[in-house]
C-alpha cells in the first residue's frame, strides 16, 4: 500500500474497553490519523479507581472481522499504566492494509490486569472480647477474580478463613476459646500472590467472668447492710440465721 492511497482509507473506530461496564470508562478521546504509510491511533486511557491500575492493550481492525490484535510500531501493550496519560500506538499501515480496499474500523481493547487490593472496612484499630465478630470489606482486584482471607497474629499467619472469596467482603466468628493477641486479616488476590493488603490491627480480649461481674455488686449490698445497722440502733438479724452467740465462759 503506497502513501497516496493511505490518505484514501477511510478510517472508523469503535472502542470497547475490557469486560465490565465501570472499564469502559477507561478510554476517552480518541483520534486517528494517517502519516504516509503510518496509521497514528491515540487516546486517553483513565484509571478506574487506583493509579497503580495495570492494563494490556490491544487494537484489531475490521479487515479481518477483529480476528487478530495488530502488532504496533511503536507503544507498550502489556502492563500499560493507567496513569491519565495520553497513549499514541503506530500502526505501519502499509504492511497491515497491503491490497486492501475499503472502509476501515477499529478496536481498542484495554483489559485490566492488576489493581491493588484496598481495604474499606474496619480503618482503624479495634478490640474484640472472644466469641464476637469481625467483619472486613474491600475492593481491586481484576474481573472476577477471588480472594483468599487469611488471619495473622503477630506478623504470623494462622490459618485460612475463606480461599475463594469473590463478594468483597468477609465476617468473621472468632471461637470463644480463641487465643488473646493483636490479629490481621490479610486479603490476597489468587491470580497475583503479591497483590496483598491487611486490616488494621484488631486486639482479642478475655470475656469477663460472670463471678467477676457478680462479686462487686455482692460487696456494694454487704456495705449497705452493715451501714444501715450501725445507723439504724437497732439489731439486725445477721444473714444465716437468727440466733445469738453464746456469751464466753466467766475466768476463775
Amino acid at each position: 500500500m503506497g502513501k497516496t492511497y493511505l490518505r484514501t482509507l477511510f478510517v472508523f473506530v469503535f472502542v470497547m474497553v475490557g469486560l465490565s461496564k465501570v472499564q469502559a470508562q477507561s478510554i476517552n478521546n480518541v483520534q486517528v490519523q494517517v502519516d504516509g504509510d503510518d496509521i497514528n491511533i491515540s487516546f486517553d486511557l483513565k484509571f478506574k479507581s487506583s493509579i497503580q491500575e495495570k492494563y494490556d492493550i490491544e487494537i484489531f481492525s475490521s479487515r479481518d472481522n477483529y480476528a487478530t490484535p495488530l502488532a504496533v510500531k511503536d507503544g507498550k501493550l502489556k502492563d500499560v499504566a493507567a496513569v491519565n496519560a495520553r497513549l499514541t500506538y503506530v500502526v505501519d499501515g502499509a504492511t497491515v492494509f497491503e491490497e486492501f480496499k475499503g472502509d476501515v474500523n477499529f478496536q481498542i481493547v484495554a483489559t485490566m490486569v492488576y489493581a491493588p487490593i484496598v481495604i474499606d472496612t474496619p480503618s482503624k484499630p479495634s478490640k474484640h472480647k472472644k466469641g464476637s465478630m469481625v467483619q472486613v470489606k474491600w475492593h481491586g482486584g481484576i474481573e472476577d477474580e477471588k480472594f483468599s482471607v487469611d488471619l495473622y497474629k503477630n506478623g504470623v499467619k494462622q490459618e485460612t478463613l475463606d480461599a475463594n472469596n469473590e463478594y468483597g467482603t468477609y465476617s468473621w466468628v472468632m471461637p470463644r476459646k480463641q487465643k488473646k493477641g493483636k490479629y490481621k486479616l490479610a486479603i490476597q488476590s489468587d491470580s497475583n500472590s503479591s497483590n496483598r493488603a491487611f486490616s488494621p490491627e484488631f486486639k482479642i480480649k478475655s470475656k469477663v467472668p460472670f463471678i467477676v461481674k457478680v462479686l462487686p455488686v455482692l460487696a456494694a449490698g454487704a456495705a449497705a447492710y452493715y451501714f444501715l445497722e450501725v445507723q439504724g440502733g437497732e439489731s439486725v438479724t445477721p444473714p444465716g440465721g437468727g440466733e445469738s452467740l453464746p456469751n464466753p465462759p466467766e475466768l476463775p
